[in-house]
């Protein structure tokens, strides 16, 4: 099994918080592509991109912000990056502390229009990030210690 060697980064930073603070995409070019860059130089394989609201999302777009990223977008860099030898994990933040991305669905935890959603934003992500192997839904906080058997 490859090594993964990478980092996290953030298209929109409408994460946690009771209000989406973040009203467009405000997102540096020159900053992403200086990331890229570094990841290639020192050997990096992996970036984790936090995509929530910073995408354009067909099957929801009362959830993208403006500007977000287009599907033709991702797609671009999927491309450009798996040509650098770089892989792109699309990550999707479900954890109730932050989901404020989601907008009104981030308060119909546990109802099925909830889990309708976040299926449909994991099948949208999985097509638009050309199918990557893997798909972060968050939880990345928690920790052995978070685990009763």
């Amino acid at each position: 099994m490859e090594r993964k060697w990478g980092i996290l980064t953030h298209l929109s930073f409408n994460i946690a918080g009771d209000l989406k603070k973040q009203t467009e995409l405000i997102f540096d070019e020159a900053v992403w592509n200086r990331i890229v860059d570094k990841c290639e130089e020192n050997g990096l394989n992996t970036i984790v991109l936090d995509v929530n609201d910073g995408v354009q999302w067909e099957s929801h777009p009362e959830i993208s912000l403006p500007g977000a990223w287009s599907k033709e977008k991702v797609r671009s860099e999927v491309l450009r990056l798996r040509e650098k030898g770089i892989e792109i994990i699309p990550k999707l933040n479900f954890s109730t502390t932050h989901d404020v991305w989601m907008g009104e669905y981030g308060r119909m935890v546990s109802t099925s229009i909830y889990y309708k959603v976040c299926r449909d934003l994991i099948l949208e992500v999985y097509d638009m990030f050309l199918q990557p192997e893997y798909i972060h839904i968050g939880m990345d906080e928690e920790n052995w210690k978070h685990f009763n058997d």
